[in-house]
């Protein structure tokens, strides 16, 4: 998955900062080294200090933007939150998909961006609270119209249960894997186990 230039939902540290184009592209371009530092070398190496060194910044010029790690890591979050419900609505809202089809390609879509080195790597770190609940609430929006009989509250643990073996797929069919565990036509076995999951 490629890294947008949408600009970040939360606020950015100073009056004004941020405001005129040279400034919003400073702000992506730390964004985007950030997030690759998480995924990469882990929450370890997510330093202020260490992303002000890869940027060919001062510390202080960083935390004129981002005061402080916290401040970072939240932006880093809300970014790559926002750029794969984005890209995973595109995926979904194609002309003419029934309910079922909308449910089929969201799953096509994050077996596929979960195999990025970038995603698998920042799903593996401390960063999957906001985005567990914001895509729980995605999966819960198409998993509603196919199960109108359940409560809110039994469609929202459905949600969770396909959320649960979408996250797990890196763990098994990805590059690195051993063979022999990886499952072939994972996206069709998958499909197979959420009908059982939306069904019983």
């Amino acid at each position: 998955m490629k890294m947008r230039n949408n600009p970040p939902k939360i606020p950015v540290s100073s009056p004004g900062t941020a405001i005129y184009p040279k400034g919003m592209q400073k702000v992506q371009d730390i964004l985007t080294t950030a997030a690759e530092v998480l995924a990469n070398e882990g929450y370890s190496a997510f330093t202020m200090r260490n992303i002000a060194s890869r940027l060919g910044i001062t510390l202080r010029n960083l935390q004129y933007y981002f005061p402080t790690k916290q401040d970072l890591f939240q932006a880093v979050v809300e970014k790559m939150t926002d750029m794969e419900l984005e890209t995973a609505g595109i995926a979904v809202e194609s002309p003419g998909l029934n309910a079922e089809e909308r449910l089929s390609a969201f799953i096509d879509y994050s077996i596929k961006d979960n195999e990025t080195p970038l995603v698998r790597g920042f799903q593996f770190e401390l960063c999957r609270d906001r985005m567990t609940s914001t895509y729980c609430e995605y999966i819960y929006s198409l998993v509603k119209p196919l199960t109108p009989d359940l409560s809110s509250r039994q469609q929202r643990i459905k949600a969770a249960l396909i959320l649960a073996m979408l996250q797990g797929t890196p763990l098994i069919h990805s590059e690195g894997v051993n063979k022999k565990y990886q499952i072939k036509n994972i996206a069709v076995k998958v499909k197979q186990e959420v009908l059982n999951i939306l069904h019983n």
